[in-house]
């Protein structure tokens, strides 16, 4: 997954750039967490002036993910047993077990303790 925006300080949404970075770095927690490997996730700030740039960017990232190889949650082809296949089930036991983990003395909120885990696992 490629995310991008604008450069900070020229977001017409003023804030927008800063959510997304917030909101990545949840998205990369939740991939670590899958065992996806974050090589398949990607941020970058691109302005609309900026076209060569992003059909660089745009052809560097895809080449990264097919060096990658398939995605180890989807099954390659018929009886593929070695391919995780990720269900809401499967999620939510492994996120309460590291919610719990992840307590930190003085955390307040949810947002806390994600903020906790990712320092911890970078």
């Amino acid at each position: 997954m490629l995310v991008s925006g604008c450069h900070f300080g020229d977001c017409h949404y003023i804030f927008g750039n800063e959510f997304a970075v917030k909101q990545f770095e949840k998205t990369r927690a939740m991939v670590k967490l899958l065992g996806i490997g974050d090589g398949r996730l990607r941020l970058e700030w691109i302005s609309a002036a900026e076209g060569a740039r992003f059909a660089a960017v745009i052809d560097e990232f895809t080449d990264q993910v097919r060096a990658l190889g398939p995605s180890p949650l989807v099954p390659t082809g018929p009886g593929d047993g070695g391919a995780r296949v990720i269900s809401s089930r499967s999620v939510e036991p492994a996120l309460s077990e590291r919610r719990s983990s992840a307590r930190v003395e003085g955390s307040q909120s949810r947002s806390d303790v994600v903020r906790a885990r990712v320092k911890v696992k970078a």
